[in-house]
């Protein structure tokens, strides 16, 4: 599997939006690797993690399309994370053919998104050529070529947030974001995944909360991911979902992360597994 990380700042952006402050105008002045958007992923050319508000930039950004997408996995239903009318644009009105339905999975508030979607709009999801689904913690589930599980994160309850691991073949990937520190029970279905990678979020700095990870708490669940074998001895880990107020410009985060032989991600990455 080919994983491209289409953004990789928490909710504000890096610069953020409105702010001025040292780090997001060195930003600004840097370019490149320190211009970062609300996270999401690209799984080879089919699959995404997250629809939030960055979604259009990102695919021109990189020279993508999204003409071959068949599944989107929905971590949370926070804004950053997901932008209902995306949707919009699947609709037949707005594309040049006919397309293949576009499956959505996620938590039980995803129902309530796209009748409200279809609500506002008039239409069906037939009309949108979108199918949703609703998983639980610990379900497994196909999408499409991708065998799929979801697992509970510690993050905004009312959000629905989930982690998912997701394999095809011999390849595995973890994709971890906007959790605190891992439910007992999640780390305990986790245990024996051996995934070639794993992309998780280092949100906060010295300190972490119940919604987002520190760097203490980031290093520790790294450790007990490679003793619980989690993750598998050759396995690569990267982390992202940075926020501006925690985190250095990217050359600074990438020589400290690298110390402890972790991938800093940036927009743009691309890795197979």
């Amino acid at each position: 599997m080919r994983l491209f990380l289409l953004g990789s700042a928490a909710a504000e952006g890096y610069p953020g939006l409105f702010c001025d402050c040292e780090r997001c105008r060195a930003a600004r002045e840097a370019g490149g690797k320190n211009l970062r958007l609300r996270s999401a992923a690209f799984i080879n050319d089919d699959l995404l993690i997250d629809l939030g508000p960055d979604l259009l930039a990102s695919i021109h950004r990189h020279g993508l399309s999204l003409a071959s997408l068949r599944a989107v996995l929905i971590t949370h239903f926070h804004e950053d994370h997901w932008l209902r009318d995306n949707l919009l644009y699947h609709h037949h009105w707005f594309r040049g053919a006919e397309a293949a339905a576009l499956h959505l999975y996620g938590g039980p508030l995803l129902r309530e998104e796209v009748e409200a979607l279809c609500r506002k709009y008039d239409q069906s999801e037939e009309d949108f050529a979108i199918r949703a689904h609703v998983v639980r913690p610990f379900e497994k589930f196909s999408a499409g070529p991708y065998q799929v599980r979801a697992f509970p994160a510690a993050h905004s309850p009312s959000t629905d947030p989930m982690i998912y691991s997701i394999s095809r073949g011999k390849s595995r990937l973890l994709y971890v974001t906007d959790t605190g520190p891992l439910p007992e029970d999640t780390w305990k279905a986790l245990s024996g995944l051996q995934a070639q990678l794993a992309v998780m979020e280092l949100t906060l700095g010295a300190e972490s909360d119940d919604k987002h990870t520190g760097r203490a708490d980031f290093l520790a669940a790294v450790e007990r991911m490679k003793k619980e074998a989690v993750i598998a001895p050759e396995g690569r880990i990267i982390a992202f979902h940075f926020s501006h107020h925690f985190t250095p410009l990217h050359d600074q985060l990438e020589a400290e992360l690298a110390a402890h032989d972790i991938i800093a991600g940036y927009d743009g990455l691309s890795l197979e597994s």
